[in-house]
């Protein structure tokens, strides 16, 4: 996996007022691989359409290149 130096810097200082500038979804998504030791950012809830664009770009901005979506809501 990747490091993500804006998410480290950001865990390291607690700092809510940069938190508001990175995606809240990939912050916890990097955090939890690291702590399950995957290769890939699993994001592991529900996404609209309209909030796939901003994670790619963000996801490119940082140098990830793969992501997982999945999810245990089956309710179709």
């Amino acid at each position: 996996m990747i490091t993500i130096a804006k998410y480290e810097e950001i865990a390291e200082k607690k700092d809510d007022g940069a938190f508001k500038e990175v995606s809240a979804d990939l912050y916890w998504a990097y955090h939890t691989s690291k702590r399950l030791g995957t290769e890939d950012l699993v994001l592991d809830d529900v996404k609209w359409t309209k909030e796939v664009a901003p994670l790619v770009k963000e996801c490119r901005e940082y140098g990830i290149k793969q992501i997982a979506f999945t999810s245990s809501n089956q309710h179709f």
